[in-house]
């Protein structure tokens, strides 16, 4: 879909779309479309009894043959005063629902010539509406009816400042991208979807906006005593592979990256020995936390952000077979850090702390994020409304927060205590992978691969088993992939970069 600024005559628009607060009063441009169909739009509204203006809600009036339109939309925007840029969004979202089923296809939305207000509209309403219309169909042979019908396909915004609001809606419009590409990962079938093609996507992607990709394979991985991540991965046929995703910004070919993100890519989970007795289908997107890396490496590049980070990929498949790794297992870390493996199901974490230690010897990083679809304890606390955000450093969370609220990405911080990285502590090596117990299972998660951050390192991980995917619609996605953390971290890779 296309989102437009400036009036064309070019271009026929089959629908005119005018917004209302909850005083349903028209604007100006709202009352020069009432003149054109001699006050019909005003009779309509009162008529509509159920229409109130809140915010999403529409009201829609079919015109006749000869009419300019087929029809005029009028979309409530609440109480103007409180509307936030997530409302915005929101409202983006409800209107792409709306739209599409009028049978619109291309759209004259007007906004009135309030300079913030209609920034707002253009930009965040926009961003709801493109993220709305996501929809994975890769491998649909057969479409559904409802897909064989009119599309929206493009929006169009009849403002005057039409070159400075396409120029700021360009950036929003990079990191929708970005999330495009988060959501296309997170929706691949695991037939399709395994470490060395992930690896490949992603550099195919990222390559050509000037992101250097490394990927290192299991025999390198092997060789340099990666024996976490290759534990994990030595039971598929697909083997492991890591990433690295480097982009710099800054031109300075000796600068080093303000920042490092490690993503989780399980790219599917049996559980291993210790094997998921239920609901293994929702394991293709065990991979959220790489994919949502991906992601947000994609939008910085796009943007040409004036910054230097570093990222790694931890792919691997946890699967069953005569060379998978087995509870009691004891294996040797990158970092030289032994663990006692009590629970072949807490994979990723295993995944992670390799990839952890690598970023932090090889770029010397002093800042260092981590994103998992780490533990259904954290689905269990937040919800799909929540991520989870544990770190030691009061200055980090600050910029995680601030950086989720601007991009609309909620989440919360979660417990870190010493009880639970003495409860990580093996019996017969230096860690185990599991606590003692089924309870506070996202900290003691995160309390081991605390104890993979080096002296010195500020360090976050985000648990975001619960965001990735969504299992019914919402107003900014249908069911399935759902694009979360890749605005936030863009926002915080520039944030730690300040």
């Amino acid at each position: 879909m296309d989102i437009l600024f400036g009036k064309t005559s070019k271009k026929k628009y089959d629908t005119a779309l005018v917004f209302v607060a909850e005083d349903l009063k028209l604007g100006a441009r709202g009352k020069i479309l009432d003149d054109a169909v001699e006050g019909a739009l005003v009779a309509s509204i009162k008529n509509a009894p159920r229409f109130k203006g809140k915010l999403g809600q529409t009201h829609i009036l079919p015109l006749g043959k000869g009419a300019h339109y087929k029809r005029v939309v009028v979309a409530g925007v609440g109480k103007a005063k409180e509307l936030t840029d997530q409302k915005l969004r929101v409202l983006g979202g409800k209107l792409y629902d709306a739209l599409k089923a009028t049978g619109a296809v291309d759209v004259l939305m007007m906004p009135e010539e309030d300079g913030e207000l209609a920034a707002g509209i253009s930009n965040f309403v926009s961003e709801g509406v493109l993220r709305k219309s996501y929809f994975f169909d890769k491998y649909k042979g057969k479409k559904d009816d409802a897909d064989e019908g009119a599309k929206l396909t493009s929006v169009t915004y009849d403002v005057d400042n039409s070159k400075a609001l396409a120029a700021k809606f360009e950036a929003t419009k990079n990191v929708i991208d970005g999330m495009e590409l988060t959501r296309n990962l997170v929706s691949e079938p695991p037939n399709a979807l395994y470490p060395d093609s992930f690896a490949k996507i992603v550099e195919k992607e990222l390559k050509p906006l000037g992101v250097k990709v490394k990927v290192l394979d299991e025999k390198k991985l092997e060789k340099m005593g990666a024996g976490a991540i290759m534990a994990v991965g030595k039971g598929s046929a697909r083997k492991p592979r890591l990433a690295i995703l480097e982009y710099n910004g800054l031109g300075k070919k000796n600068s080093k990256p303000s920042m490092g993100i490690v993503g989780k890519g399980i790219t599917f989970d049996t559980g291993g020995y210790n094997v998921k007795t239920s609901n293994m289908h929702w394991m293709q997107f065990d991979m959220g936390g790489a994919g949502t890396v991906a992601g947000a490496m994609k939008a910085i590049a796009l943007n040409k952000e004036k910054v230097h980070v570093v990222a790694a990929l931890a792919l691997a498949e946890n699967m069953i077979s005569d060379e998978a790794y087995r509870p009691s297992d004891i294996i040797t870390s990158l970092s030289g850090q032994t663990i006692e493996v009590l629970n072949t199901d807490a994979e990723g974490r295993l995944v992670m702390c390799d990839a952890m230690t690598y970023l932090q010897n090889e770029y010397k990083v002093e800042t260092l994020v981590d994103v998992a679809t780490l533990t259904g304890a954290c689905m269990i606390a937040l919800g799909n409304e929540y991520g989870g955000a544990f770190t030691p450093s009061d200055e980090l969370w600050r910029k995680i927060e601030t950086a989720g609220g601007e991009s609309g990405d909620k989440v919360w911080r979660m417990p870190l205590d010493e009880a639970w990285d003495k409860e990580m502590k093996g019996a017969h090596a230096d860690l185990k992978n599991l606590g003692d117990s089924s309870f506070a299972g996202a900290s003691t998660a995160a309390a081991f691969l605390k104890a993979f951050v080096q002296e010195d390192v500020t360090w976050a991980h985000l648990d975001v088993a619960g965001v990735v995917w969504s299992f019914k619609p919402n107003d900014l996605w249908g069911k399935g992939a759902t694009g979360y953390g890749v605005g936030m971290l863009q926002n915080l890779i520039k944030e730690c970069a300040a």
